[in-house]
């Protein structure tokens, strides 16, 4: 479900890292290594939470309402396109 925004968070690390802690120029860049691989398993932790939570509301019903309503704003702007292409 968050591929996409972990890869984009991944990637931005990944160059935070190069930029901060050059490869063969910075004695820290073991430690800031480490660091890294701790964000990104911190976030892919926090993302499977985030999907599970977001599974349990749904299975409990809790965003039924929230799935009506979005149907809603759907009807609304196919409703909206429809009009404009007549005029």
């Amino acid at each position: 479900m968050f591929e996409k925004f972990e890869q984009e968070f991944f990637n931005k690390l990944a160059d935070v890292l190069e930029k901060q802690f050059p490869k063969g120029k910075c004695k820290e860049r073991g430690a800031a290594l480490v660091l890294n691989s701790m964000a990104n398993i911190f976030l892919k932790d926090i993302l499977k939470q985030i999907e599970k939570q977001i599974s349990q509301n749904f299975e409990d019903g809790h965003l039924d309402g929230w799935i009506a309503a979005c149907s809603e704003i759907k009807k609304r702007i196919e409703e909206m396109k429809n009009e404009t292409k007549k005029n």
